[in-house]
């Protein structure tokens, strides 16, 4: 088992040709492509110059040996390609699948996806060598031809039902296998995305490491996670794979899908602390920042508590908007899921619980969850009790948003600071704040440093909200509208900074373009 990793960047970057000798790769079709693997023995001298580098993107995959997959008990079953689409291509879901409770913007479904229906194809779908297969869009559809289902599905009690053609003739050579267990997986990515109607959080598809382990055994040799991954409206069930069933894949010689294998814990720490990924790399590559408490100021005046929009400052997975139909149901989902898993949930299943119950105004419940998941040493979980406890016993939301910095969460010291402010601690918060840029390059701790110091020190003003503007922070490009309208008399500029706030979700900017209005730079917050 080991980690590779997969460089890139503009080819008009002479930072491109440095890796020369130390990753296989070059130019092409316009970037600089450069691979390495663990195993090279240029693998930290890569890690390091890619660190040092910019305006790159880095990701990495994981590689495992036979051994490697046949020593797990249970493993993500994938596909090596997919062939040919679903048809009707526009309307097979609503044909195929029970649309109950489907979210209309990311098609999630709060109690898991239900085939009512064949799925149907153009024809005979063109298998070569293969013997399994997957469509296009349906990565938890699975269709094996029907010798392949005879010899080695069968004999485990797999059923299986028809494939057809788009004009409903039953297809000769394939059949799919059929899978209606769901399982909770022990999912510790808390990258990926969030639907801004349902809540529903999505981990990233990427793996680094081993796949999740379920936390309870599935009662057959196949089960669907019951996490959903995919972005967009393309969401999936990972299918989980017994080891038996592996075996007899294998050993009948069937093409067309490869192993994942599931690990624990402490299997996934041991191996992060081989491969030697310097944490800031690997966060760049996969993990997306869960940021708490980001309370709404006035639309009228530059203010330290402002939003982007209805969202927090940045790439998030927990949203203010709270009581809808389809966040109550994702609530729900997450109940029966703590319900079932008990004690046995890690800290990251339980702080995506609660953020479901965070996004359904379950407030109990989401301190609950993130307060099991704080006990336990999860950074992102400290800061969100924090914020829950701000209120009610803000000592002690102090103290959990200190343990929080001490556990590395990206947010914190920003978060702190805002919470020191509100309490009249300036100097305390002004001091989080610079720490909080040097420390976590932290969008909203620059907005903020901005504001406090709008009327003393413009320059290292329109310096921190430049910075966060080029970061594609809504708000910070609103300020800097606010600066040239008011301060340089230069409405052409703020029109193009308010546009840009706008596009990015920025309330206040929106309301600038659409009623001439917005902040006064001397404002006091």
């Amino acid at each position: 088992m080991k980690l590779g990793a997969r460089l890139s960047m503009s080819g008009s970057d002479p930072c491109g040709a440095q890796f020369e000798g130390l990753a296989k790769g070059g130019l092409k079709y316009g970037l600089w492509v450069w691979e390495c693997d663990q195993g090279a023995a240029t693998w930290q001298a890569f890690l390091v110059q890619a660190g040092a580098v910019e305006d790159r993107s880095i990701s990495f995959g994981v590689k495992f040996t036979p051994a490697d997959v046949r020593r797990a008990d249970w493993a993500f079953w994938q596909t090596t390609g997919f062939t040919g689409y679903p048809q009707p291509q526009g309307t097979y879901k609503q044909s195929t699948y029970d649309r109950a409770g489907a979210c209309d913007v990311c098609d999630d479904y709060a109690d898991g996806k239900r085939q009512i229906a064949p799925f149907r194809m153009r024809g005979e779908p063109p298998l070569g060598r293969r013997s399994i297969m997957q469509l296009h869009w349906v990565p938890d559809a699975w269709f094996v031809t029907r010798q392949a289902y005879e010899v080695v599905f069968a004999p485990f009690g797999i059923a299986a039902r028809p494939a057809l053609t788009k004009g409903g003739r039953e297809l000769k050579s394939v059949v799919q296998l059929v899978i209606e267990e769901f399982v909770p997986v022990d999912e510790y990515r808390i990258g990926g995305q969030i639907c801004d109607q349902c809540e529903t959080f999505r981990p990233s598809v990427r793996l680094t490491n081993y796949a999740p382990a379920p936390l309870l055994d599935p009662t057959g040799p196949l089960a669907f996670t019951t996490t959903t991954y995919g972005s967009g409206a393309q969401n999936f069930h990972e299918t989980l794979v017994r080891r038996d069933l592996r075996e007899a894949i294998t050993a009948a010689g069937l093409r067309g899908t490869r192993f994942h294998p599931c690990g624990s814990a402490e299997a996934r720490r041991d191996f992060q602390e081989k491969t030697h990924v310097p944490a800031e790399l690997m966060k760049a590559d996969n993990i997306v920042r869960i940021t708490p408490w980001r309370p709404p100021g006035s639309a009228a005046r530059p203010n330290l508590y402002e939003t982007d929009g209805d969202s927090f400052a940045h790439s998030t997975s927990v949203r203010t908007t709270a009581g809808t139909d389809a966040s109550d149901a994702q609530a729900q989902r997450a109940r029966r899921l703590l319900a079932q898993t008990g004690g046995l949930a890690t800290p990251a299943a339980l702080v995506h619980m609660g953020t479901s119950f965070y996004a359904a105004d379950a407030l109990d419940d989401a301190l609950t969850a993130f307060g099991r998941a704080a006990q336990a040493g999860h950074p992102v979980a400290m800061s969100m009790t924090a914020h829950l406890l701000k209120d009610d016993d803000p000592v002690a939301a102090e103290q959990w948003w200190r343990r929080a910095i001490e556990a590395g969460s990206p947010s914190a010291r920003c978060d702190l600071g805002l919470f020191l402010h509100e309490a009249g601690r300036v100097e305390e918060a002004q001091t989080l704040w610079e720490a909080a840029v040097a420390h976590d390059n932290d969008e909203q701790a620059m907005v903020a440093l901005a504001i406090l110091n709008w009327d003393t020190d413009l320059p290292a003003v329109r310096r921190w909200l430049t910075t966060a503007s080029e970061r594609n922070h809504a708000h910070s490009s609103y300020l800097l509208g606010v600066i040239a309208r008011d301060v340089d008399g230069d409405p052409l500029t703020a029109q193009r900074q308010f546009k840009k706030a706008a596009e990015g979700g920025d309330a206040d900017a929106i309301e600038a373009l659409t009623k001439g209005s917005g902040g006064s730079p001397h404002a006091q917050p």
